[in-house]
């Protein structure tokens, strides 16, 4: 059902209007109704996007909220991946070093004994073996 609208409107309005229809084809009304409809949804959507920013606002902290979440976990893990790796190098390096202090000591042992004494080998070793001991622990107390 179709009601009537008596509405005066500026004149430049109304030869606008005019010109559309001679444009279009289209009956003066339609043009109107389309005008009015689309002029409607419009300020409809306006209230419906003011309405639904807290909404927009929540969601967009809740997956930023959730990104970062994420990227700290990841951040963590390689992280822990990281220093497992740093851990294990440390603990290789460790046991190189007291492997080859262990066959150092040992030539150096051979060295004494073949051309000192065996003797004079087992001195030496007991005499740097009791002043590491005690460089070890001065080294403890500091």
């Amino acid at each position: 059902m179709k009601k009537r609208l008596d509405i005066r409107i500026e004149s430049d309005l109304r030869d606008g209007l005019d010109h559309r229809v001679l444009q279009t084809g289209r009956q003066l009304t339609a043009i109107v109704e389309q005008y009015i409809k689309d002029g409607l949804a419009r300020d409809a959507g306006q209230l419906v996007e003011i309405q639904s920013l807290p909404e927009i606002r929540a969601t967009v902290r809740e997956e930023t909220s959730r990104a970062i979440g994420q990227l700290y976990q990841q951040l963590s893990t390689d992280l822990a991946k990281s220093a497992k790796k740093s851990d294990d190098r440390l603990a290789k390096l460790s046991a190189n070093s007291v492997r080859n202090g262990g066959i150092a000591w040992r030539m150096l042992y051979a060295l004494i004994h073949k051309l000192v004494s065996a003797e004079y080998a087992k001195t030496v070793y007991d005499d740097a073996k009791e002043k590491a001991g005690k460089a070890l622990r001065n080294e403890d107390e500091t």
